[in-house]
């Protein structure tokens, strides 16, 4: 599980779980603190992500997923900080040579919830072919290319930043601001 604000160290840590292979959970912190704890307890993640902004919230709602190992980063920017945090840890792990992702296109990718306006947010699955699918139809409907560039304002826990700016930008090379 991701619990984040919108940043680029948010989208590095979405991407890079998409690489490893693993399903990743955007939690929409932006949300009631009791909604992101019944997410959490629903998903029962093995990791959390968050940003040492964020840690507070953390804090609070770590009892919802007691069996996680959470993990916070500092803003990149902070080069000594960074180094006791995610993106410290990742520039010291290496592993020669990279396996590869785990699992295959039918392998879960994602877990997004609902708004929940009706009532509770509900879990949405989709696959790795599910995520590729939605990606390339967005690609093709808008006729994007690596000349574009992508204006990004929603909260990166809803489905459409995955599939309609992050994933197309990696895959066509567009900039996404």
């Amino acid at each position: 599980s991701i619990l984040a604000q919108n940043t680029i160290e948010c989208a590095l840590a979405y991407l890079g779980t998409q690489r490893h292979g693993a399903i990743v959970n955007p939690v929409n912190i932006r949300g009631s603190e009791a909604t992101v704890a019944a997410v959490l307890a629903e998903v029962e993640p093995s990791v959390v992500l968050h940003s040492v902004t964020d840690a507070d919230l953390a804090a609070r709602v770590r009892p919802a997923a007691p069996n996680a190992r959470w993990v916070s980063w500092f803003d990149l920017d902070d080069r000594q900080a960074s180094r006791d945090s995610l993106f410290g840890e990742l520039e010291l792990a290496r592993r020669d040579p990279w396996p590869g992702p785990e699992g295959g296109p039918g392998s879960l990718a994602l877990i997004v919830h609902t708004s929940g306006t009706g009532s509770k947010p509900k879990g949405v699955v989709h696959t790795r072919d599910s995520m590729r699918c939605s990606t390339e139809a967005s690609i093709e409907l808008v006729g994007m290319t690596s000349a574009d560039r992508i204006l990004e304002f929603r909260a990166h826990s809803w489905l459409s930043p995955q599939v309609l700016t992050l994933a197309e930008s990696v895959a066509t090379g567009a900039t996404a601001v």
